[in-house]
């Protein structure tokens, strides 16, 4: 028996993935079964590094230190949802590994304070910017 059926939806490749993703068509990739992915979670204690895989990084601050967080190699379309969850008087600080700078900053540090404090970053391919 043939994998393919008449019931199976047609086979979406990465081309033409790529080619309903630059007309910026929801609905038609929705349309195919390319709806929206889950959002990977990962809940970090101490100094860590974001990787192309997260999506939202919960800062646990359980040593009441305070650590650094540092974004990924600069990449354009990367977005990351960092959030400092613990309730600690400390400081979650968001670094650049390298000299991208944030929102023009040459600083490139963006700093958690607070609990349920909220930062998205986006990266334009050249530097990071602060969305919310």
């Amino acid at each position: 028996m043939s994998q393919y059926t008449s019931r199976r939806r047609p086979r979406i490749t990465n081309f033409w993935l790529g080619i309903l993703a630059s007309t910026n068509s929801a609905a038609a990739l929705l349309a195919l079964g390319a709806g929206p992915a889950a959002r990977a979670f990962r809940t970090v204690t101490t100094t860590a590094t974001i990787v192309i895989t997260d999506d939202i990084l919960l800062c646990n601050d359980t040593g009441a230190a305070g650590f650094t967080v540092t974004l990924p190699a600069r990449e354009e379309g990367l977005v990351f949802v960092i959030k400092k969850i613990d309730a600690n008087v400390s400081v979650i600080t968001i670094a650049t590994p390298d000299a991208a700078t944030v929102d023009g900053s040459a600083t490139n540090v963006i700093s958690l304070v607070a609990q349920n404090h909220i930062v998205t970053v986006a990266c334009d391919g050249t530097d990071w910017h602060v969305l919310s």
